[in-house]
């Protein structure tokens, strides 16, 4: 399954007790998926001095973040310069099978097969304008897709091609450039009314709280 939590990890710079680098500190976005060939490695993203950047545990090693260790199912980055990392800042990581994850961003979407040290490349772009807007802001259909929310409406993808725009121009005035930093969001799928569901709680005690449901068969 997969696991998505929202929490400022401070993780720092400095080596551990063996030795294992640990990853920038301060990230928020994380992800842990397993599976049988990305299994158990942790992945994290949107660290502020590096919001483009995508880092990965060592399979089975959640402590462990030696990004010069080359072995397969070791820890990696994306890359150390800007080639091999998505073009925008990340804002949370999705995934669709054991070796593909959709990456997601502030305006794009980008997709990562495998991992660098298990033979996989760097990230591409799959869609300039299908944005994720939080890391919570996502949900897996019944039959493997995702649904997720971005600032241009609700999208849906399953890797194999560009994402697709299922609210289109019916999207509500409220769903319309949405600012993450000021409202939560939760999304899941109801496999029972077969939809998903998208809830915004602001950040201002004041504000209403809203729900939207989207009905996939639509």
């Amino acid at each position: 399954g997969v696991v998505a939590l929202h929490r400022e990890v401070d993780a720092g710079v400095d080596a551990d007790v063996e030795g294992r680098e640990q990853p920038a500190q301060r990230l928020h976005a994380v992800a842990q998926h397993a599976g049988r060939d990305d299994g158990a490695r942790l992945h994290l993203a949107a660290d502020p001095l590096d919001p483009n950047q995508v880092y990965g545990s060592a399979i089975g090693e959640p402590h462990n973040w030696l990004f010069s260790d080359v072995e397969p199912g070791s820890a990696f980055e994306l890359g150390s310069t800007d080639a091999g990392k998505p073009g925008d800042a990340v804002t949370g990581i999705m995934f669709l099978r054991d070796d593909l994850k959709l990456i997601g961003c502030r305006t794009e979407m980008w997709i990562l097969r495998g991992a660098p040290p298990d033979g996989g490349g760097g990230s591409q772009v799959v869609s300039r304008h299908a944005g994720l807007l939080s890391f919570s802001s996502y949900c897996t259909g019944e039959k493997g897709e995702l649904f997720w929310l971005g600032r241009g409406g609700v999208y849906v993808g399953n890797g194999d091609s560009e994402p697709i725009s299922v609210s289109g121009d019916v999207l509500p005035r409220e769903l319309r450039d949405l600012d993450a930093d000021s409202i939560s969001i939760m999304a899941g799928y109801d496999r029972r009314a077969r939809g998903a569901l998208f809830c915004l709680t602001p950040n201002d005690p004041v504000a209403q709280v809203r729900h939207w449901f989207f009905y996939a068969p639509t």
